[in-house]
C-alpha cells in the first residue's frame, strides 16, 4: 500500500514538474529555464518567498494545490522580456496577473493529463497570497503530500510547489500509469 503511495506521488510530482517547466519556458519566452535539483527548498524556506500564487484543483478522489513562489523582481524580468517597454508603474500588477495566469495554464494542462484516466477536475480561480501566508498551508498532516522544486535561468529563480490529499485508493492505482498514458501534447494557450 505505502509503495502505490510512492510511486503514485512520484508519477504525479513527476508529471506536476514537467507541466510546470514546459509551461514557464514557452510563456515566459525564455527557453533556458532549468528544474535546479540541488536547490529545493523545504517548506520552512518557501515562507520567505515575497509572493505566492496558488490554485485548487480537486475531485471526489483527491485534491492538488499547485504554487508558485516567487519575488516581485524576478517575475518583473520575465515580463520585461516579454513585453518590453511596459510603463514601471503598471509593471508590478502585470507581473502578478502574469503569475496567476502561470498558475492557471498548468492547472489547465494538469487536469489535461487526466483526461485518459477519466477524472474530472474541478479548477478554482487562481490567487496572489504575500509570502508569509504560505504558514497557512502547514502539510504536517500524514494524509497530505508535498513536493517543491526550484527552478532557473542563472538571474531568474522562482519555486512551485504542489500538496495533494488522496480521498480514495482507486486514484492512486490510476496515478501510477500517468506517465504512460499522458496524452503527448496538450493544447497552446496565447497569454499576450
Amino acid at each position: 500500500m505505502i509503495a502505490d503511495f510512492d510511486k503514485a506521488n512520484d508519477t504525479l510530482f513527476k508529471c506536476v514538474q514537467n507541466a510546470s517547466l514546459e509551461v514557464l519556458k514557452s510563456e515566459s519566452k525564455l527557453p533556458s529555464f532549468e528544474i535546479s535539483h540541488d536547490n529545493a527548498p523545504d517548506e520552512k524556506a518557501l515562507r520567505y518567498y515575497e509572493e505566492i500564487s496558488c490554485i485548487l484543483l480537486i475531485s471526489q478522489d483527491f485534491k492538488l494545490i499547485f504554487k508558485t513562489h516567487y519575488w516581485l523582481n524576478d517575475m518583473t524580468k520575465i515580463i520585461n522580456n516579454i513585453r518590453p517597454g511596459l510603463p514601471h508603474a503598471s509593471m508590478e500588477k502585470k507581473a502578478r496577473d502574469f503569475a496567476k495566469e502561470l498558475c492557471n495554464i498548468i492547472a489547465g494542462r494538469i487536469k489535461y493529463q487526466f483526461v485518459p484516466l477519466k477524472c474530472a477536475l474541478g479548477q478554482s480561480l487562481p490567487i496572489n497570497l504575500d509570502g508569509f501566508n504560505q504558514i497557512f498551508f502547514s502539510t504536517d498532516n500524514s494524509s497530505l503530500f508535498t513536493n517543491s522544486w526550484a527552478v532557473s535561468d542563472g538571474s531568474i529563480n522562482l519555486c512551485f510547489s504542489t500538496t495533494v490529499e488522496y480521498y480514495n485508493q482507486d486514484i492512486v492505482k490510476k496515478i501510477c500509469q500517468l506517465l504512460s498514458i499522458t496524452p503527448t501534447k496538450a493544447p497552446e494557450v496565447e497569454l499576450f
